[in-house]
């Protein structure tokens, strides 16, 4: 049978790890509070003065803004109009599109924005969210622009003749 000094031992030991884990459990809270406050999540997108300026290095606030663009693996086709489309982007914040083709930064209008490229060929295409007076490259893609006689003669070359029985 166990004394009470063991029973006292046992009994401080297993108050002592209670204590421990609610500690535990209390930093973990506050942590979690302190992350999701509305203040450090909260994104102010306005009109820039100088739409060709890309810094680099950490991105602030702007990183909290999702973005995707639809139908990322189309593919324009040149001398059509071809139409970038935002899907979660803030609403209210300015976007730019760079075509990657040497031409000015564009700019979209409720997420979406047409684009004619004047030559086939393969371009890097950036999208930029505007914070105040700096451009953050939100997201990069490459698209393969393509001549429409040149992919009428691959898709000549490539069908296979009909036989109906």
């Amino acid at each position: 049978m166990p004394n009470t000094s063991t029973k006292r031992k046992d009994g401080l030991l297993l108050a002592a790890i209670a204590l421990i884990g609610l500690t535990g459990l209390f930093l973990i809270q506050t942590s979690r509070e302190q992350q999701q406050t509305p203040e450090t999540n909260k994104t102010l997108l306005q009109p820039t003065s100088n739409p060709t300026e890309t810094p680099t290095g950490p991105q602030a606030s702007i990183q909290n803004v999702p973005l995707n663009l639809l139908r990322e693996s189309e593919q324009p086709e040149m001398n059509v109009p071809f139409t970038y489309e935002l899907a979660d982007f803030s609403k209210g914040g300015q976007y730019l599109l760079d075509p990657g083709d040497g031409s000015p930064l564009q700019a979209f209008v409720d997420g979406k924005l047409n684009y004619t490229y004047r030559q086939a060929g393969v371009y890097s295409v950036s999208i930029f969210a505007v914070d105040g007076d700096k451009n953050y490259k939100m997201l990069t893609v490459s698209k393969q622009v393509a001549n429409k006689t040149e992919l009428k003669n691959i898709n000549q070359k490539t069908r296979k003749p009909v036989i109906d029985y």
